[in-house]
């Protein structure tokens, strides 16, 4: 995947002698970035591909018991790890509001934050009936509907698949190149 990504930034002129140079600032148009993990990534995680895998057995039934839970969301602004909670809680209708006056490394130390999330992470979310979660996967899961989350057991591990797979090989080698290009980290040579 590394090499991959080195190939595309070395074609857009990123690179020169596979060090990254001063042209990778022009890739931080959040186009340009979306751009290059479309080219790495192509169509490898399209929902359309998922739905190919299941068995001829199997067959997809409608949502029917399992309802999205609302709540209150705790993470600082343009977190990216939020969003994915946010499309979700928007894609199944749950009611998901921001915490208000939340400051990243004030709120999150605080005594009374931390008597509801020990560990102290963000995104963390409290459900309107008090259930607390952290792990931005679990919350999304979490404030899904049915049809996210799969109806039959085949489904649910399909996606389970890709979610992992996102995080563990998709996402550590975007932000390797992707954060020093928006400035939020310095390139490893």
């Amino acid at each position: 995947m590394f090499f991959r990504a080195s190939e595309l930034l070395e074609a857009k002129g990123a690179t020169k002698n596979g060090r990254f140079q001063g042209k990778a600032n022009k890739l931080a148009k959040r186009h340009q970035v979306e751009a290059l993990i479309k080219d790495i990534v192509g169509d490898t995680a399209a929902p359309s591909r998922i739905t190919t895998q299941l068995p001829s057995s199997v067959k997809s039934t409608t949502p029917s018991q399992r309802t999205p839970n609302s709540g209150t969301l705790y993470t600082y602004p343009e977190n990216f790890r939020a969003f994915k909670i946010l499309i979700a809680a928007q894609y199944s209708g749950a009611k998901v509001k921001l915490a208000k006056n939340f400051k990243f490394g004030v709120t999150n130390k605080s005594e009374d934050f931390l008597s509801k999330f020990p560990v102290g992470k963000v995104p963390v979310f409290e459900s309107d009936s008090g259930f607390k979660l952290f792990e931005s996967n679990a919350i999304a899961e979490y404030v899904s509907d049915e049809v996210l989350c799969g109806c039959q057991q085949d489904e649910q591990a399909l996606i389970q698949q890709w979610i992992q797979f996102a995080d563990n090989e998709i996402l550590p080698a975007c932000c390797t190149w992707v954060f020093p290009c928006m400035g939020r980290c310095f390139f490893l040579c």
